[in-house]
């Protein structure tokens, strides 16, 4: 399984919460998300600095509205891809805890502010629950 098949399958079951998902399946997910993330936040970073250079040596200066308006819309493009992939990252998450034997309630540690990485990989490395 590559980056690509796993983010296409995590989308297409953004509505499965049940059954299981392998640790690979959950990390080829978080590998893909994080790629086009990046992607999406460099390409917010291109078009605002690139509005800026455009704009000349005083495009600051004179023309900070139209700077701003292409910072916001880089800003808000990478926002609106971090929600379009919370259902599927949800329904993945859920269904790897299920595959470890956990309960899929622990999802909810994504919550609090400053553990989520820890808990993403906590969640990434405990093996598969036997007799699954």
């Amino acid at each position: 399984m590559n980056p690509i098949s796993a983010y296409i399958n995590a989308i297409k079951q953004c509505f499965n919460y049940n059954g299981t998902a392998s640790r690979l399946e959950y990390w080829m997910f978080l590998i893909a998300a994080w790629i086009i993330g990046f992607i999406f936040m460099l390409g917010g970073c291109i078009i605002f600095f690139g509005g800026t250079f455009l704009l000349g040596p005083d495009g600051m200066n004179n023309n900070i509205i139209i700077t701003c308006i292409f910072g916001i819309y880089g800003f808000i493009s990478f926002i609106f891809y971090l929600f379009c992939i919370l259902l599927p990252f949800v329904s993945l998450t859920v269904r790897r805890l299920n595959d470890i034997g956990w309960s899929p309630w622990l999802a909810l540690l994504y919550l609090i502010p400053g553990v989520t990485l820890i808990v993403m990989i906590v969640f990434g490395v405990v093996p598969s629950q036997s007799g699954k």
